[in-house]
């Protein structure tokens, strides 16, 4: 029980910890994305701990979006970037990672209807919107070459094992550890994702001066 309640107490900690340190890497130089994402994430957690009667749906309806929020920010600036002018050349390739996700995807959309989940839409829109955030930055990095962008890919791959695991606590073995893992991979996944943006900050502050 102790650390079952310590679990739920990290919840409310894990955002504003990693939003301090984003804001302290950021030299003023700070993404408000960044900051609505978090946000949105904190909201989340505070649901989660709150443990409401039926607050399932709109936990889903939170994270996914934070998950299309942050797909679409980063749509806008990778689209903008040398990325559009590389994607003709190396179609082919592109359609291979495509192909490779969209399999996956199928996997977890069957085991999702094939499922007692109660909102299977909203996780199957939210798988979706993951996956094609992987599909995006997957891409991007094999064009660019630009490792930062290892750091998004580890971070959706958080994301999804994360989800799943609090999907399974909810559905089918109520288990402290599987909160705690959970907790685990939701802090990393936040890490991951901060990183992104500092590091990917750093690299224009150079590429500036």
């Amino acid at each position: 029980m102790h650390w079952e309640v310590m679990t739920l107490i990290s919840r409310s900690v894990i955002v504003p910890s990693i939003l301090i340190h984003y804001l302290q890497k950021s030299n003023d130089q700070i993404e408000k994305i960044v900051v609505l994402v978090c946000c949105l994430f904190f909201i989340g957690d505070i649901i989660i701990q709150t443990r409401i009667e039926n607050s399932l749906k709109w936990i889903i309806i939170i994270y996914i979006s934070s998950y299309t929020t942050l797909f679409l920010y980063l749509a806008y600036e990778i689209w903008n970037t040398k990325f559009k002018k590389i994607i003709k050349k190396q179609i082919y390739t592109i359609i291979l990672i495509f192909v490779v996700y969209l399999s996956v995807l199928f996997q977890f959309l069957n085991i999702i209807f094939d499922s007692p989940l109660e909102y299977k839409n909203l996780y199957a829109i939210c798988s979706i919107i993951l996956f094609i955030l992987l599909i995006l930055v997957s891409t991007n990095f094999y064009l660019t070459k630009d490792d930062v962008n290892i750091y998004l890919i580890i971070c959706i791959f958080m994301f999804l094992i994360s989800d799943t695991l609090h999907t399974f606590r909810v559905y089918y073995v109520e288990r402290f550890m599987l909160d705690f893992f959970g907790v685990i991979f939701q802090t990393l996944s936040h890490y991951f994702l901060i990183q992104y943006f500092i590091l990917k900050q750093r690299q224009i502050n150079n590429h500036i001066a």
